[in-house]
């Protein structure tokens, strides 16, 4: 079905395979596709998102057009029947609106006829987009964490301003920023002065917490947390998008990031998610090493920082960053602490920051780091089976999630070896 030698050249020089370890690699793309065709009547709407990513990245090594393009038209046909039975009833850019929208906009770079559909996506985008944010109580909606980058206005707000020439969208980014620059405000809670980026978290984030969440949270992952702001704020800053206090609203958040961070063997890290008490001082911050994650590790959050402050011209911030960054780059892998080959908590995950960090600056150093960790995310690959239908939830490896999935890490290990498109990245907030 596809012709990989290209990859299989990739790894070769760029990983230092030999000609079969390479080729093994190849054989578990062609397996995926194979399993992918069968599975595509069957998928679920957040699959069929998936399958459609990871063919829009595979395009050019369709051995055969036609084959490309009955796949392609299968998902679509797949995707607008889940549109009208309302599957993307939010807007965010995991399983809402933003995510179709996003991936359709993908395609269309290699697909130009899908233009007009894309033009509907991005006017149910705004529609919805509207009504999500006209419709709610505003002070309760100022309690909730609905600034996030995967299931918040965060994304959204990426996506958004990707067409913010367009009157409507521009109209639309503008409605997310002056949201973030009034919730960037300080606020009072029990005669203390908070961020305004504290939120009460809701049901099936506070399950999972092995701490009281009565008083609220601060959150500084690039995932869920105040970095999906900070960076969508810089990049509407960058492209001249005008609102009141937005400057204002990314010097506080860079100023809280600078606040908040800590040092554990010469290693700057943060505290993920911390209680209201923690936040004042009544309940310690334990000051331990978290894993090198995207989601939630000082490389997400220091991504974030990166192009944020070359978004608003801060040299200072910047040059702060890449030392930090270099000085993490030089650690031993293993003090990473990643056990899993996916995007979110893993190995692919470093490998995407770590390579956008060397294309930005043409520091080895960053390559380096980014082919050690290409490596491990291969070796888990060629040793796992396939969970095709029913993935255990322990092992957080799918078969068609993007940042937890196989769709991520192929795309990954394509763009990496063979310098390709990455424009699937902007998944993750990294460019």
């Amino acid at each position: 079905m596809l012709n990989l030698l290209d990859i299989e050249q990739g790894l070769c020089s760029e990983l230092d395979f030999d000609a079969n370890k390479a080729k093994q690699v190849t054989d578990k793309i062609q397996e995926f596709f194979t399993i992918s065709e069968l599975r595509i009547q069957n998928a679920s709407a957040d699959e069929i998102l998936d399958i459609l990513s990871v063919l829009t990245s595979f395009k050019e090594n369709f051995v055969s057009e036609g084959k490309w393009e009955t796949l392609v038209h299968d998902c679509l046909e797949i995707i607008r029947q889940d549109l009208y039975a309302s599957a993307f009833e939010s807007i965010f850019i995991f399983s809402g609106i933003s995510h179709v929208a996003l991936i359709v906009k993908n395609l269309n770079e290699k697909m130009p006829s899908l233009e007009s559909f894309l033009l509907t996506l991005n006017n149910i985008l705004c529609e919805n987009l509207n009504n999500y944010m006209n419709t709610v109580d505003y002070e309760e909606f100022l309690k909730i964490n609905n600034f996030e980058f995967i299931y918040g206005l965060s994304g959204t707000l990426r996506y958004i301003l990707d067409f913010h020439c367009n009157k409507k969208m521009d109209n639309a980014a503008k409605k997310i920023l002056k949201y973030f620059v009034k919730r960037s405000r300080e606020k009072v809670i029990n005669e203390h002065k908070i961020l305004g980026w504290h939120y009460y978290p809701l049901p099936h984030e506070s399950q999972y917490l092995p701490i009281d969440t009565k008083n609220g949270l601060i959150n500084y992952g690039i995932s869920h947390g105040m970095a999906g702001p900070l960076m969508t704020m810089s990049l509407a800053y960058s492209k001249g998008v005008e609102v009141e206090g937005l400057k204002e609203a990314i010097d506080g958040l860079f100023a809280e990031y600078h606040k908040s961070a800590f040092y554990f063997d010469n290693i700057i890290h943060w505290p993920g998610r911390i209680t209201f008490e923690q936040y004042i001082g009544e309940k310690e911050i334990l000051q331990l090493p978290r894993q090198m994650s995207w989601c939630y590790g000082s490389l997400g959050v220091l991504r974030a920082m990166y192009l944020a402050a070359v978004y608003t011209s801060n040299d200072k911030n910047k040059n702060f960053v890449l030392q930090e960054l270099k000085k993490i780059a030089r650690i031993d892998k293993d003090d990473y602490m990643l056990s899993l080959p996916s995007i979110c908590h893993g190995f692919a995950g470093t490998v995407a920051v770590m390579e956008e960090m060397y294309n930005d600056t043409k520091s080895d150093i960053f390559l380096n780091v980014a082919k050690q960790h290409m490596i491990d995310t291969i070796d888990y690959i060629l040793g796992a089976d396939y969970q095709y239908y029913e993935p255990k939830r322990e092992k957080r490896v799918y078969l068609y999630n993007y940042i937890e999935g196989y769709t991520g890490m192929f795309q990954i290990i394509k763009s990496f070896v063979t310098r390709g498109d990455n424009s699937h990245k902007k998944q993750l907030l990294i460019i």
